[in-house]
C-alpha cells in the first residue's frame, strides 16, 4: 500500500519515470514537480489486489518476513521446504534443538486468510508445505492422520498472532531487536515488498524474506486512483499498467508479472525458480473454508472407562481395550488446538472422577 513518507524513497522513481516517459496514452502532469509525496496525498492505491484480478501492474511473493539470524537457521537463503515445514510445525525440529532456545517457540503472526488476500494465500502456501507440497483441497485426515496431516492441522495453531489488515501484521517487524521480536512471532506471513520497504527506513533491523512455494506464492499488485483524485493521479495510475513502467515498478521493490526480482533490496532476497501462480477465486475459497475448519475453537471431552473389563485384548492382535484408548486419545488431543478447552470424564465401578489433563499427562498414565 502506498501509506506516505516510509515508501517515498522507494515510489519517488514512479513519478520521476512518469514525468519522463512521454508516453503517448498518458496525459503529462501539469508540472514537473509531480513527486511520490503528491501522489500519496492524493491517495493513489499501489498495492496488493483485495481478490484475484487480471489487471496487475506488478506482483510480490508472500513470504515469512523474518530477522536474517531466525530465517538463516531454517535453511534461507534457499525457500523454507515442505521438509523443514512439516517438522516446525509438528515440532520436530524447534528453536532449541537449532542451538537458540532464547527465542521461544516457533510461532507465526498473519493477517486474517479470511479477510486479507496475503493471509490466504499465505496459509494455503503454508498448508501445501505441511502437506509435503500437495495443494490442500479438502481438510486433512483426522481419522488416520498421517505425519503430513499432523503438520497440516498444527499449522494453523503456530499461527499465534491474527491481524486484521496486513499493515498490522508488517508492524510487527518495528521490534527493537530479534530478542523483542521472537516474543511476539518467530515470523511474519507479509509480502517481500513490505520487506523491502521495511528495510530502507530500518536497516538497523533489517528483516529478510523467506519465500513459499519457490516463490510461486504471490499476490496481483494494482493501482487505483481515489474516484476523487485529479487528472495527474488518474494518469499515473494509467502509466503505471504500460510495459514501459515495468522497470520503475521493479525499482519500487515489486516483481513484474512475470515474477522477475526487484532491482533493490537484493540483500533481503533468496533466488526462487518459479514465477507467481494465479491463485484463483474458487481455490481462496477452498482455503478459506479450510482455515475456518481448523480456526474454529471446538471443546473435546474423553470419556474413559476403567472397568476391569478394559484390560482384555479388543481382539486377536492382542492389544488391550485401555491400549486403544489410551492411543486414541493422545491421537485426538494432538490433534486438537491447544487453545481449545480439553477434558476426561473417568469411569469406573468405584467412582466417577473428572478432571483436566495435558496431552502429555494422558500418554504418560
Amino acid at each position: 500500500m502506498w501509506a506516505g513518507a516510509a515508501d517515498d524513497a522507494l515510489l519517488a522513481p514512479l513519478a520521476t519515470a512518469f514525468v519522463a516517459a512521454k508516453h503517448p496514452s498518458c496525459p503529462m502532469p501539469r508540472t514537473a514537480q509531480f513527486t511520490a509525496a503528491d501522489a500519496a496525498a492524493a491517495a493513489l492505491t499501489i498495492g496488493p489486489a483485495a481478490e484475484p484480478t487480471n489487471q496487475a501492474v506488478a506482483t510480490t511473493q508472500v513470504v515469512l518476513g523474518m530477522p536474517r539470524e531466525m530465517a538463516r537457521a531454517i535453511g534461507w537463503p534457499e525457500p523454507l521446504s515442505p521438509r523443514m515445514a512439516q517438522n516446525l510445525f509438528n515440532q520436530d525440529v524447534t528453536w532449541k534443538s537449532l542451538g537458540h532456545p532464547e527465542w521461544g517457540s516457533f510461532k507465526l503472526a498473519s493477517p486474517d486468510p479470511d479477510k486479507t488476500l496475503v493471509g490466504a494465500v499465505g496459509f494455503g502456501a503454508l498448508a501445501t508445505l505441511a502437506s509435503g507440497g500437495k495443494f490442500l483441497t479438502a481438510a486433512p485426515n483426522y481419522a488416520q492422520p498421517s505425519r503430513a496431516d499432523f503438520a497440516v492441522v498444527h499449522s494453523e495453531p503456530r499461527i499465534e498472532t491474527v491481524t486484521k489488515t496486513t499493515d498490522e501484521a508488517d508492524a510487527l517487524m518495528g521490534a527493537a531487536s530479534i530478542e523483542e521480536f521472537a516474543k511476539k512471532a518467530s515470523a511474519i506471513v507479509t509480502t517481500e515488498r513490505a520487506v523491502i520497504a521495511h528495510n530502507q527506513t530500518h536497516p538497523d533491523t533489517a528483516f529478510v524474506a523467506v519465500p513459499l512455494l519457490d516463490g510461486a506464492a504471490s499476490v496481483p499488485i494494482v493501482a487505483t486512483p481515489r474516484s476523487d483524485a485529479g487528472a495527474e493521479e488518474k494518469a499515473l495510475a494509467g502509466y503505471l499498467a504500460t510495459p514501459d513502467a515495468a522497470a520503475t515498478l521493479r525499482q519500487a521493490g515489486y516483481r513484474n508479472v512475470l515474477g522477475e526480482a526487484p532491482t533493490v533490496g537484493a540483500s533481503a532476497l533468496a533466488k526462487t525458480s518459479t514465477g507467481p501462480f494465479p491463485f484463483t477465486g474458487e481455490m481462496l475459497a477452498g482455503i478459506r473454508q479450510v482455515w475456518n475448519l481448523m480456526h474454529a475453537r471446538s471443546s473435546t471431552l474423553a470419556v474413559i472407562d476403567l472397568s476391569g473389563s478394559m484390560k482384555y485384548p479388543f481382539d486377536k492382535s492382542g492389544v488391550t481395550k485401555i491400549a486403544l484408548v489410551r492411543q486414541l486419545g493422545l491421537q485426538a488431543f494432538e490433534l486438537a488446538s491447544p487453545r481449545a478447552n480439553s477434558s476426561v470424564l473417568v469411569l469406573s465401578h468405584r467412582r466417577w472422577q473428572t478432571r483436566h489433563r495435558e496431552p502429555t499427562a494422558i500418554a504418560a498414565q
